[in-house]
């Protein structure tokens, strides 16, 4: 084992003092940073957020220690899943090992104030969007501890969620379907995480029917992909990498509708079903018509 992985061992077990120490675990951080050059800006990250809670209650905004905590594990641990492992196994294996660490580690440091159903909800979230941003971004230690804590930090109000079990269900549902396409040849890996994203926030704020209609998209815009490729091929205008959707494919397209199905689900209110809809149907009209418009002679 290289200094470097025993220096990020250490950073994550620093998640131990967190109960104790609070923002004081800057400073055994603090101490890493000095020692090891390359994990430094890691350490330097993960203290940015243990400095920003005192600061943020100063004007009476939460930023729950849980969510700093599971920020350690998916930013220390959880990245030496894709040491041996390929980007979509290292990705579930990820995942696995957030939910594992993460979710005891939650449970400690929140001590009961919030369910079980939501700590194991964002630690899921967490770790889909911690495996995401490790392929998507090359400042990794940077964008990882952040970006995973502002996205479970963005879903730490409160609403209700349905049992442990039906969490789990979606997201190996979620899992299923990314996976499906991966071996269809249909999505990349990061294309995987992204749908297993929208997957489960859809199901779980908007209900299976939603995500239905969202994923009679995906197939139709996968299908038509491949439609007239050579002839797309000989004009430049194909789908790079054989037709296979990429992360960018799917939030482009995904991320408007995304965004009203979690509004539906926190207000109720249908207009955001019917925008919804709308917002479907406009994405898989311009897919449609470029994948098949472009091939037109005429």
């Amino acid at each position: 084992m290289q200094r470097e992985d025993v220096a990020r061992l250490a950073i994550g077990l620093m998640v131990l003092l967190l109960p104790s120490m609070g923002a004081y675990t800057v400073l055994p951080l603090a101490a890493i940073f000095l020692l090891d050059r390359g994990s430094r800006l890691l350490s330097a990250s993960l203290a940015m957020l243990l400095i920003m809670r005192p600061l943020l209650s100063l004007t009476d905004t939460n930023l729950p220690q849980y969510v700093i905590a599971i920020s350690f594990v998916a930013a220390a641990f959880s990245p030496l899943a894709f040491r041996k492992f390929d980007s979509l196994a290292g990705s579930i294996i990820y995942l696995f090992i957030n939910i594992g660490l993460g979710y005891p580690v939650a449970s400690l440091i929140s001590g009961g104030s919030i369910s079980s159903e939501r700590i194991l909800f964002l630690v899921i979230l967490g770790g889909l969007s911690g495996a995401f941003l490790h392929h998507a971004s090359r400042e990794r230690d940077f964008t990882v501890p952040f970006g995973t804590a502002m996205v479970m930090w963005l879903f730490s109000f409160d609403y209700p969620l349905p049992e442990l079990q039906r969490i789990l269900l979606i997201c190996i549902f979620a899992l299923v379907l990314g996976i499906g396409a991966y071996w269809a040849k249909a999505a990349d890996s990061d294309a995987v995480l992204s749908e297993t994203i929208v997957c489960l926030l859809v199901i779980l704020f908007a209900g299976l029917s939603w995500f239905i209609l969202l994923l009679a998209f995906y197939l139709l815009g996968g299908a038509f992909t491949r439609y007239g490729y050579s002839q797309k091929h000989k004009l430049g205008i194909a789908q790079s990498h054989c037709g296979r959707r990429g992360y960018k494919n799917v939030y482009s397209n995904s991320l408007a509708a995304l965004a009203l199905a979690i509004l539906y689900g926190v207000y109720g209110h249908d207009i955001f079903m019917y925008a919804f809809i709308a917002s479907v149907a406009t994405a898989n009209g311009d897919t449609l018509a470029s994948e098949i418009g472009e091939t037109s002679r005429s």
